[in-house]
Order: structure tokens, then C-alpha cells, then sequence
């Protein structure tokens, strides 16, 4: 019983410093990361350019900087 009460004290402390340390802008950036929808158009690989585009609803998560995301730009794109 004794061990039990020792690993939940630790455990309840390992949350406490997650939190007070870097777990709450870590906690923070991830929801508002996956809160934020951007509507893209892109074409099919191989369509000409502007011929057909497609329309999808990602996150900023998914995009890379250039396009409004958080990630750094591809390499080779603008």
C-alpha cells in the first residue's frame, strides 16, 4: 500500500511540474495549432496549373510557414 501511495505522490508530482515548466505553452500551441483552419486550393499532381483546383480545410499544423503554417518552408517552393 505504501509503495502505491509513493508512486501515485510521484506521479501526481511529475503532472505538476509538466505543467509548471513547459507543459502549459507546449498544451497552449498544440490546440491552437489544431483550432486554427486555413482553406487551401492546390491541383492535382499532373493537372496543368488552374485547370481543376481542389479545395481542402487543413490546419495551420499541416502547413508549412510560407502558406501560413507553423512549420519551416519546403524546400524548392517559394
Amino acid at each position: 500500500m505504501k509503495r502505491i501511495k509513493q508512486t501515485a505522490c510521484y506521479l501526481i508530482a511529475c503532472a505538476i511540474v509538466f505543467l509548471l515548466g513547459c507543459g502549459l505553452g507546449v498544451v497552449g500551441r498544440i490546440a491552437d495549432c489544431r483550432t486554427d483552419m486555413r482553406t487551401i486550393h492546390a491541383a492535382a499532381p499532373g493537372d496543368p496549373v488552374g485547370e481543376k483546383l481542389y479545395e481542402f480545410e487543413v490546419t495551420a499544423c499541416a502547413l508549412p510557414e510560407q502558406w501560413g503554417g507553423r512549420k519551416a518552408p519546403l524546400e524548392g517552393y517559394p
